[in-house]
């Protein structure tokens, strides 16, 4: 240990290969223009090493144990020796105790009037444990929030009872419970928490003996926190009026909609709710904030080389851009790209949509209300009464709609249209069995896109790894010899993966694929004609680019691959 000690963090680094030479010189040279910082601090800012290889140095050097904090169940009671604030500023967090000793996580262990002071408060020792800054920050957001859920919960059965025997008669709660600040809280803490993690849904459910709050990240669900079921009447209430939703109405599924300000942005968001054995379920889908700078623009989707094909059949005086994939694949996101790029003063753009999820400037949107008889077809008939130039069907669902699209699309207008195919060359057949006749279909589309959503590497815990044989059975052409996965960290829960992208595959239409779809050939053979005269690059040949790229992975590839079978 003493050994260790004496030696420079730079050279434990270099011993554990973590640093090689040409990293240290860089970093050296680095340091002249920066003679107060340390060699660390430089090799840090500069990227050379990680920050989890710092603190792994670190605790060689002083003999002190790494905590995984994603892995640890923090209890609430110890967290009172530390505040939240106080928490974030020192950037420490308690983890656990014994009788005599408290453990505490930080990024630096020479705090010692800190510990000094929490020894005093606690009355026992304080034993250091290393961890990652970002390790820390996401284990205080994480836990101070469970605990704030809990001491929220408790005012309200404080204040207004417990809301569970209440439940039968929900109807009774007055407005004063309603809008009480602890109610409102409560609602604001779990809205804000799936806002600022990027939470696609919220699902909020009751089961038999607490509630449970689940965030779908990255399309997995992810539990992050749990309070007693005593309260969740008055909250089942609040969403419910925030939503627009009947409060007495507790036997029928309910759905509505809500606008609610987080982080000074007005956030647009989907509520509904459905009787299940225990109580209400909630589920809130976050469409994103008003402001039109927020909708991607078609250089944000990273198509790679697919994006001029895309341009191409938007820039089309009429026919139909036909973008399809699963529910969940971002298509949305895809139609809203390309309708943020075609809007202009000069032409009329009108959409119909069910439901319309994001407010699009210079475009007239018409929401379906099937109740009203206002269906994608009629809303389409009265669209092209209306003169447009460029009409968005949020999905071809039946054959009156499909042939209307195809019809305005012959008769010059441009039609962006969505629908669930399997992959891009199976569309054509799909619209040939709603009803459409082939050379109709033959003659409207512009061009099809396929796409599909899939996990990205998590950054901050990337790393190489060699390949089995097995992983890459089905690899096309030559096999890499390394390849990148993450190893899980508590900034991705451990999972590896850290965000998403869509893949796409396009087709556009030339004069024998109108031919095949005439004759109405099996896909196969339109994308072998493709793939063969045109180097068409489809849903699993663009993953394998990506996984070569360390971009994803090849389990994420396999499942690409699995769902196209």
């Amino acid at each position: 240990m003493e050994k260790e000690q004496n030696q420079s963090l730079e050279m434990i680094l270099v011993k554990m290969g973590l640093l090689n030479e040409e990293g240290l010189l860089k970093a050296a040279e680095a340091k002249k223009a920066y003679p107060k910082k340390t060699l660390s601090t430089i090799l840090l800012e500069k990227n050379i090493i990680s920050e989890f290889d710092y603190i792994r140095a670190m605790g060689v050097k002083y003999n002190l144990p790494l905590v995984n904090l994603a892995a640890q169940k923090i209890s609430p009671v110890i967290l009172r020796y530390i505040s939240e604030e106080d928490a974030k500023k020192n950037v420490i967090i308690p983890v656990h105790e014994t009788e005599y000793m408290l453990h505490v996580a930080t990024d630096n262990p020479f705090k010692q009037v800190l510990f000094e002071k929490l020894s005093q408060l606690c009355g026992k020792q304080v034993s250091v444990l290393l961890a990652t800054k970002n390790d820390i920050e996401e284990a205080i957001r994480q836990n101070y929030i469970q605990q704030s859920v809990n001491n929220i919960m408790a005012q309200i059965e404080d204040e207004f009872g417990k809301g569970e025997e209440e439940q039968e008669e929900i109807f009774a709660f007055d407005d004063e419970s309603l809008q009480n600040d602890s109610i409102v809280k409560a609602v604001g803490v779990i809205l804000e928490q799936g806002y600022q993690r990027k939470a696609s849904d919220i699902h909020i459910e009751p089961v038999e003996n607490h509630v449970t709050v689940r965030l779908r990240i990255d399309g997995e669900l992810i539990e992050t926190m749990s309070f007693a079921k005593t309260a969740f009447g008055h909250l089942l209430s609040r969403f419910k009026v925030l939503g627009g939703l009947d409060i007495a109405e507790k036997r029928l599924p309910q759905d509505g909609r809500m606008n609610v300000l987080l982080d000074g942005e007005k956030v647009n968001m989907r509520i509904s709710t459905l009787p299940t054995i225990f109580g209400e379920k909630i589920v809130i889908r976050i469409l994103g904030t008003s402001n039109p700078e927020d909708i991607l623009g078609i250089e944000d989707l990273h198509m790679g080389q697919n994006q001029k094909k895309f341009e191409k059949g938007l820039s089309a005086p009429n026919g139909i851009v036909l973008i399809t994939g699963p529910t969940g694949s971002g298509k949305t996101t895809t139609v809203y790209a390309a309708l943020k790029m075609l809007a202009k003063p000069t032409i009329n753009v009108i959409t119909v949509e069910d439901p319309v999820e994001k407010i699009l400037p210079k475009i007239n949107q018409v929401q379906v209300n099937i109740k009203s008889g206002l269906t994608f077809a009629a809303g389409l008939r009265s669209i092209l009464r209306q003169d447009p130039d460029i009409v968005m069907i949020g999905e071809i669902r039946d054959a009156e709609t499909a042939e209307i699209g195809a019809r305005a699309a012959i008769t010059g207008h441009l039609v962006i249209a969505t629908m669930h195919t399997n992959d891009a060359a199976s569309a054509f057949m799909r619209l040939i069995d709603m009803g459409v006749e082939p050379y109709m279909v033959a003659s409207s589309i512009a061009c099809v896109v396929a796409q599909r959503l899939v996990k990205k590497i998590c950054k901050y815990c990337k790393e190489e790894y060699s390949p089995e044989p097995e992983e890459l059975e089905e690899w096309e052409g030559e096999k890499p010899e390394k390849l990148h996965h993450g190893r899980g960290c508590p900034m991705c829960n451990n999972t590896g993966y850290l965000g998403r992208m869509a893949v796409y595959e396009i087709i556009e239409i030339d004069n024998k694929v109108k031919r095949f779809v005439v004759q109405k050939a099996e896909s196969n053979v339109i994308k072998e004609y493709l793939k063969e005269e045109k180097g068409f690059l489809d849903l699993g040949l663009h993953m394998q680019e990506l996984v070569n790229q360390g971009v994803t992975t090849t389990q994420e590839m396999k499942k690409i691959k699995t769902s196209l079978d």
